[in-house]
């Protein structure tokens, strides 16, 4: 019940202007002729409108008072949407015909709240029509909604194809046919791997071309990536769009090179094959598997390039969570002692290059 007060004072207070700053359609005229009454019943009103939509979302979206608190304060313009004729129908409809539960209508309106808006509703049959055009299923659709909803935002022009310039599509508005354009035109993304990219990533197709996709691109293309190898990572990591090129792709391109003197070539095989890295922190991640790897595994310090080479996944396990665990495995296992039963030296022959293919170890690491 504590909570149902809160509520309503909370509603009160929006409506009246003391937590958002007061309403333009509440101003009092300045003449002297204002029927207060009927003012004051609009204001119960519009009290009682927003106090129903409150414990409405509260209880289909599985949300708490503060949630909804944040939802209103990003998206004012929810407080006076209709509850019985345009949000009820629009949450009815996402949880029959795409199975979304309370959660997931609560995680979808906490990421984009304005999906509720008119203008973003009016356009949400073309856009579904349009991703399955695409080539992705209705049951897909459960997560680009949970994980992108800001999709369903982009500017569309159903008459569009993705044979026309880039300007016309502009022009046109049609911002959602112009990034796939560019994904299918410049990426060289295939065709026919294209749905399962977007559902895989849907955050890559609310990306800027310019400021985002294209650096990325320029960016793989200079890692001497041809156009084929590029299309094939992007379609099985488009995450790797994600990555900031300054902070995260740059460093981890020279630390590669410079201080594992990993050749360009052997760069380019690397990152086609093991793109996720370009995602990791020097500091907080590549420098302490190094590290591990050198001083406790043994591998010596001018082979540690070659060993990457020979299993780039070894990069991405945690050092305490996996590889440790495993080396400390291995010791029992294989039951290696030094001299005496003490410490044993593990530096020749490397304790986790036992075998000249390391990845065999990957199952050890994952269990």
């Amino acid at each position: 019940m504590q909570g149902l007060a809160d509520s309503e004072d909370t509603a009160s207070e929006s409506l009246s202007g003391k937590s958002d700053g007061s309403l333009s359609y509440l101003m009092v005229p300045e003449d002297n002729n204002v029927d207060f009454t009927l003012l004051q019943n609009r204001v119960r009103q519009l009290e009682d409108d927003l106090n129903a939509k409150t414990f409405f979302l509260m209880k289909s979206c599985n949300l708490t008072l503060q949630d909804i608190k944040l939802v209103y304060q990003s998206s004012p313009k929810l407080k006076v949407l209709s509850l019985n004729s345009h949000i009820k129908p629009i949450l009815s409809r996402l949880s029959t015909e795409f199975q979304l539960n309370a959660t997931s209508l609560g995680k979808l309106l906490m990421k984009f709240p304005t999906f509720l808006y008119p203008a973003c509703s009016r356009q949400f049959d073309h856009i579904v029509a349009f991703l399955e055009d695409l080539g992705i299923n209705r049951s897909d659709f459960h997560r680009i909604l949970t994980s992108r909803p800001q999709i369903f935002a982009l500017k569309i022009e159903r008459n569009l194809n993705y044979t026309v310039s880039p300007s016309e599509l502009l022009a046109a508005g049609a911002e959602l046919v112009l990034k796939v354009n560019f994904l299918l035109g410049d990426v060289c993304v295939p065709r026919h791997k294209l749905a399962k990219m977007l559902t895989r990533c849907p955050h890559v197709i609310t990306l800027s071309v310019d400021r985002k996709l294209r650096p990325a691109l320029q960016f793989l293309q200079s890692l001497g990536l041809s156009k084929e190898e590029i299309g094939a990572l992007s379609a099985i990591y488009p995450h790797v769009f994600l990555f900031d090129i300054e902070k995260k792709m740059l460093p981890t391109v020279r630390y590669l090179r410079h201080e594992l003197n990993i050749s360009s070539s052997s760069l380019r095989k690397l990152v086609y094959h093991k793109p996720q890295l370009l995602g990791y922190s020097v500091g907080k991640k590549l420098r302490l598997t190094v590290k591990f790897l050198v001083e406790e595994a043994g591998v010596p310090r001018d082979r540690i390039g070659d060993f990457i080479l020979g299993c780039p996944a070894m990069l991405g396990y945690s050092v305490d969570k996996n590889l440790r665990p495993t080396l400390n495995y291995i010791r029992t296992a294989c039951n290696i002692t030094g001299p005496e039963g003490g410490t044993p030296d593990y530096s020749s022959p490397p304790l986790l290059v036992l075998s000249p293919r390391p990845c065999l170890l990957s199952p050890l690491l994952q269990s």
